[in-house]
């Protein structure tokens, strides 16, 4: 309450009391004037407040337009200017001006390119979502005000201005940039803290968020009052006033709102200021006091009054010395000293003003004073980082002459600083020719750019060395070179370094030399091996083309063009009207390579030749026992052999055989008849024993080579492809009791087992040439048996998919790892001599026979192990009735 309002309210109470005499109507009355009065004071005061805020957002407002028309801005975003007085005038202008949080200049681009606010610089304005309006208005050349904005990131809250810097001078008027004017929010709130806190002064957005007040509660900022919201809702263009229960704190008040009407250019942002007084505090101690003086003073108010006004004016005028002995202090620089606290009158509230100017300017000064502190270290800092740096660091000047050096200097060039100081850099140089030099100079002093470079120096006690050198021009605002920084760093290790590797690079180039020219002969000696092989021979790499091949090949293949890739060999096999069948070599070679084995074709049909082809991996494993299967291939090798001549022999031999069976067949039947009859009819006749065993034995050899006849008569039929397979659907278990009863007596007689656990299994039929698994089966277990001296022989059956697997084992002799590679060939027998047959116990083609067989039945047949002096165990498969 002012001083005038107190005066006024004490002497219309009086004139009140004395007129009216205590009268409860006077009373009454005087209540509802004193009402109005206050209900008019606080009117008057909300809306000065309202207008100082409108007031002091225009004057930003206007600033910041102002300021964007200064013409050494323009110049600055236009053309790089001088920026050190935009940068003074920036920071002075912030700090002059009035309350910034920030203040800042921004290019067309959004870049802060100088601020108040020196962490700003470099950062883009477009980033921040609060400057994001002012710049996209700034680029259409509009000037902006914001509402008040609240973030997480700018509270408390602000209100950004901004004004577009356009280039006048040039055509269209271009926007170059901006200003951008954070206002601080303490402005606001200086405003809102002139009333005393026994008046709620509060200041809402046009969103009815509080975002200001007098009040130290904080919690209450930020947030929508719902209490408030019928009062806020209320005010148009003319304040509201109203006597108001507020249910947040429990009180009635008397509540004046005004809304914002801005103030010239800044047409406001629909803010409302609302003041608050208790009606306790309002007008109840001056109705009570009426209503006493009115009661029992009313004879004696007017002595009463004199002394009161008496005693007023002393005791405000001892308060105004009171600040004026304050003031003298202060300004004699004693900035401790404080207006005491008075009551909330205008003479309290500018004590408050005073002391808040006091505090702020010795903020100011402590603020200063940090930061002078804060450079000084800085440069100290940098200081003992160059003083201490490894690198060899000088400072010279503009005539080249030594002003600084720190302590790698010294140890590098053995000079101390005290010798160095006001010499020049050829005390230690000068080793390098003249030109190096020139060079240097008209770089760092004419063109004004940094010189790197190598070059040799001298230390004091005469030693050469080294040195990688950096000579750097330090040029001022206008360009001009103040002073050189040189670093240089020793290099002499390097240098020798680079030397020994020169020296160890020309010694692997003579090795490379001499190691091409022995792979150049061993290659000589190779390729001249290769051509004299009678083979073919082709080596290819994995994109198939042929790398080296011999006139062998050309001679077996009859190629009259030279062939480049194994594309080109494999269609010389397909030729149309020469082979029926095509073979396609490339498909084989790629097999070869990508299972990693070698591959033999072992009769391919060529035109009138027949050839045998030879596919082989090249891998990079050195292991060649297992190079096969490992290591990366890079390429392979094809050999082909023209076996026609061997092929016709065979198919003679094979065709004498043939024949010489078909013809021989003939009479030894006569002569097994003949010999069978005379044993029959005249055995018992015939006197002489001897002559019975010759009979005996015609007959034994009759049988024996018929038996071989025909297993030659089988195998020529078998190779020839002229034998029949009759397939039909029949029991495996009926064939193999069969041949295990035909076969029982001979095991007998050998006191040996032969078994079959059948177990009651069930096994799916075959679908097969019953007479041919009948010959399998008693070939093997023949062999089985014939081989067992004691123990016995077992079959078991078992199925294996679509298949079923016979399994003949027993517990004979055995047969060594080196003779099971022999089995399964021509004229080789199942024992362990197999190299020197026994002619009295076949010839050797059974096994060749069964192996024949099996595979034109579709299954397949082989030993499974065999250990000598435990036995074997040999195994077939057949094709089961699924595979029909």
């Amino acid at each position: 309450m002012s001083l005038f309002t107190k005066v006024s309210v004490l002497t219309g109470a009086a004139a009140s009391l004395a007129l009216l005499g205590g009268s409860y109507l006077i009373f009454t009355v005087t209540r509802t004037i004193l009402e109005e009065s206050i209900v008019d004071r606080q009117a008057d005061v909300a809306e000065q407040m309202m207008s100082g805020i409108d007031r002091l957002l225009y004057e930003r407002y206007r600033d910041v337009r102002h300021i964007a028309e200064e013409g050494d801005l323009e110049d600055v975003l236009s053309d790089g200017g001088n920026m050190v007085p935009v940068d003074t005038k920036i920071k002075e202008f912030a700090f002059l001006s009035g309350p910034w949080d920030t203040f800042s200049l921004v290019n067309a681009s959004g870049t802060v390119i100088s601020s108040s606010d020196r962490s700003l610089v470099g950062t883009s304005v477009r980033d921040r979502a609060e400057y994001t309006p002012a710049y996209e208005r700034a680029l259409v050349t509009e000037a902006y005000y914001s509402d008040v904005i609240l973030s997480r990131d700018t509270l408390p809250p602000t209100v950004v201005f901004s004004a577009p810097v356009q280039g006048h001078d040039l055509p269209g008027d271009p926007v170059l940039g901006m200003i951008v004017g954070s206002l601080s929010w303490s402005s606001i709130n200086d405003i809102v803290n002139d009333l005393p806190q026994d008046r709620h002064v509060e200041l809402f957005s046009k969103n009815e968020i509080l975002i200001a007040s007098n009040q130290k509660d904080e919690k209450s900022l930020y947030v929508r009052h719902e209490s408030l919201v019928p009062v806020l809702e209320k005010v148009d263009a003319e304040p509201v006033s109203l006597t108001f229960f507020n249910t947040e704190n429990n009180v009635s008040a008397v509540v004046t709102a005004v809304p914002s009407k801005g103030y010239s250019i800044y047409k406001g942002n629909d803010w409302i200021l609302s003041v608050e007084t208790p009606t306790t505090i309002a007008f109840g101690s001056a109705v009570k006091t009426a209503f006493n003086v009115t009661m029992l003073l009313v004879p004696i108010v007017c002595i009463p009054a004199a002394l009161f006004l008496f005693v007023i004016a002393r005791f405000f005028m001892r308060r105004v010395r009171a600040l004026t002995r304050v003031a003298e202090a202060i300004a004699s620089g004693d900035l401790t000293q404080r207006v005491p606290p008075t009551f909330r009158d205008e003479i309290g509230e500018l004590g408050t003003a005073f002391n808040m100017m006091v505090e702020r300017l010795g903020q100011h000064a402590v603020s200063l004073e940090s930061e002078v502190e804060k450079r000084t270290q800085e440069l100290q800092r940098f200081k003992l980082a160059v003083e201490h740096a490894s690198q060899h660091i000088i400072m010279t000047d503009v005539d080249g002459t030594i002003t600084y050096a720190n302590t790698s200097a010294e140890q590098l060039t053995g000079y101390s600083q005290a010798e160095m100081i006001g010499k020049r850099p050829s005390l230690w140089g000068g080793q390098m020719p003249k030109e190096f030099y020139e060079d240097m100079w008209r770089t760092i002093k004419e063109e004004k750019k940094t010189f790197a470079g190598e070059l040799q120096n001298k230390r004091k006690n005469g030693e050469l060395y080294w040195a990688s050198s950096i000579v750097s021009p330090v040029v001022d605002a206008h360009g001009e070179v103040q002073f050189f920084v040189g670093i240089e760093s020793d290099i002499s290790k390097q240098k020798a370094l680079d030397k020994s590797l020169l020296e160890q690079r020309e010694a692997v180039e003579r090795i490379v030399v001499d190691r091409t020219r022995e792979l150049k002969d061993e290659r000589a000696r190779l390729v001249a091996s290769i051509n004299s092989i009678p083979l073919g021979f082709i080596l290819a790499d994995l994109e198939h083309r042929i790398i080296l091949k011999n006139p062998a090949l050309e001679e077996i293949l009859d190629m009259s063009k030279n062939p480049g890739t194994i594309e080109e060999v494999s269609n010389s096999f397909g030729i149309a009207g020469v082979n029926d069948v095509k073979f396609n070599l490339a498909e084989s070679c790629r097999e070869c390579v990508v299972l990693k084995q070698t591959l033999e074709i072992k009769e391919v049909a060529y035109g009138q030749k027949f050839l045998r082809v030879l596919c082989a991996p090249i891998s990079t494993n050195e292991d060649r026992e297992h190079a096969a299967g490992s290591g990366d291939i890079i390429g392979y090798v094809i050999l082909i052999e023209d076996i026609t001549e061997a092929k016709i022999l065979e198919r003679s031999r094979d065709e004498f055989f043939a024949v010489a069976s078909h013809e021989l067949r003939t009479p030894l039947t006569a002569i097994r008849g003949n010999a069978k009859m005379l044993l029959d009819m005249y055995a018992d006749k015939i006197v002489d024993k001897d002559m019975v065993e010759m009979l005996t034995d015609i007959s034994t050899s009759s049988v024996r080579l018929i038996d071989i006849v025909n297993d030659f008569l089988e195998v020529s039929r078998l190779e020839q492809g002229r034998i029949q397979i009759n397939k039909e659907e029949f029991d495996v278990i009926d064939v193999i009791e069969k041949v295990m009863r035909d076969l029982m007596p001979v095991a007998v007689k050998k006191g040996i087992s032969l078994s079959y656990p059948t177990e009651g299994k069930s096994l799916p039929h075959l679908f097969s040439d019953k007479n041919r698994v009948e010959q399998i089966l008693v070939n093997l277990i023949g062999n089985a048996v014939k081989f067992t001296k004691t123990g016995g022989v077992t079959v078991e059956v078992e199925p294996q998919g679509n298949f079923l697997r016979i399994r003949i084992q027993d517990t004979g002799t055995g047969i060594s790892m080196q003779n099971q590679n022999l089995l399964f060939r021509k004229f080789l027998q199942a024992g362990e001599q197999m190299l020197a047959r026994d002619v009295t116990q076949g010839t050797g083609l059974g096994l060749y026979i069964c192996r024949q067989i099996i595979s034109r039945l579709g299954g397949t047949i082989g030993i499974e192990k065999s250990e000598l002096g435990k036995g074997s165990s040999f195994a077939f498969t057949v094709p089961t009735i699924g595979l029909k």
